[in-house]
């Protein structure tokens, strides 16, 4: 069932988007609302699936995957039993981190994180290449990322579905 937004659950949304460690006081005292009030938006948040999980966001350069690849791939067939059986032959590369199912040139986009380029080789590439399903893939190594993590703008998101009375549905 799909809650009614009013601007304090976007506050809140957008506040734990930038630090989902933020405690329930934190939030109290910038928002000007009780912490039992906070507390009882977020479990509506939580239970009408708004919020799909919290997560720790780690430094790849202290980590011994220092390397970030995007991989595009194009498949022979995307007639459903094919797709499925390719997503699950993926969901077996642990260097695969995000897929994406998209349109266009590729079938499929791949955020790749590696310890080196021979990782790519022997435990990315060779295995996407060898899938019966797969025509082509290019892959585009990423220096450095030009913006951080991924954060949904919460305020263009939410502003298009307002009703006269500030509720978001």
């Amino acid at each position: 069932m799909a809650l009614n937004l009013d601007e304090k659950d976007i506050q809140i949304l957008m506040w734990l988007q930038q630090n989902s460690r933020i405690s329930l006081t934190e939030l109290s005292d910038i928002l000007h609302m009780p912490v039992a009030d906070i507390h009882e938006r977020m479990k509506k948040l939580d239970v009408d699936d708004y919020l799909k999980g919290y997560a720790t966001v780690l430094s790849r350069s202290k980590t011994d995957k220092k390397l970030l690849f995007i991989a595009g791939i194009r498949l022979y067939s995307n007639k459903d039993e094919h797709v499925w059986a390719f997503k699950k032959e993926i969901a077996d590369i642990p260097q695969i981190v995000n897929s994406y199912r998209v349109n266009g040139c590729f079938d499929f986009l791949f955020h790749v994180l590696l310890s080196d380029m021979y990782d790519f080789h022997r435990n990315v590439a060779s295995r996407l290449m060898d899938m019966e399903n797969v025509v082509s893939m290019r892959s585009f190594y990423i220096p450095n990322e030009a913006h951080g993590v991924q954060r949904d703008p919460l305020n263009d998101i939410f502003k298009s579905n307002k009703t006269d009375n500030g509720l978001v549905n």
